[in-house]
């Protein structure tokens, strides 16, 4: 039987990245890096650097 590994919140938010990227849904943990294109790459840069001018 496959031992199910479960991650807490701090360790998910460590991937926040383009080179590695996770998510929560419904309490899963999804690792979505590869469905992430260079749009959306460009597009979280920039958010990024939006917020941190607002902090």
């Amino acid at each position: 039987m496959t031992q199910v590994k479960k991650f807490t919140r701090a360790e998910v938010l460590e991937h926040n990245s383009n080179r590695t990227c996770w998510i929560i849904i419904g309490n899963k943990v999804y690792d979505v890096t590869k469905f992430l294109d260079e749009k959306f790459v460009q597009w979280m840069s920039q958010l990024k650097e939006e917020r941190s001018f607002d902090e």
